[in-house]
């Protein structure tokens, strides 16, 4: 199995929202595959929505579900880079992201810890701790 990118994922997961089976991977690339497949599988509650209808509230279901598991993830990355950092600070001067006044927003998670640690040091001028 391929893997597939977490776009396809939620509108795969999404169309079982509003129908009796899943879009298969094979129709996602046809807009007309699409309409095809909800007109033969919607669900009770959208039976009476127009197939273009029903297509937009998949659509529009998987984007708010792509952005809520992007956020997530990236919430995960910001808690694990940050407690990383801690870890760091204690080892190093002794001191905690909260003596600092740490804010979670300054990350840049393209940025090695190490790195982001040795800048905080010159910020704050933490040499004289060591």
């Amino acid at each position: 199995m391929h893997h597939q990118s977490l776009s396809t994922l939620c509108l795969m997961e999404a169309s079982g929202q509003f129908l009796t089976d899943f879009f298969p991977l094979e129709i996602l690339d046809s807009h007309s595959d699409k309409l095809a497949w909800i007109q033969e599988h919607k669900w009770e509650v959208v039976e009476n929505e127009p197939d273009e209808c029903v297509l937009n509230f998949i659509e529009n279901l998987a984007t708010r579900l792509q952005t809520f598991v992007q956020t997530q993830l990236t919430n995960q990355q910001v808690q694990a880079y940050s407690e990383e950092v801690n870890t760091l600070l204690l080892r190093r001067y002794g001191i905690d992201l909260r003596d600092i006044g740490f804010d979670p927003e300054s990350i840049d998670l393209d940025e090695m810890p190490n790195e982001y640690v040795d800048r905080l040091a010159l910020k704050y001028d933490l040499s004289d701790i060591r």
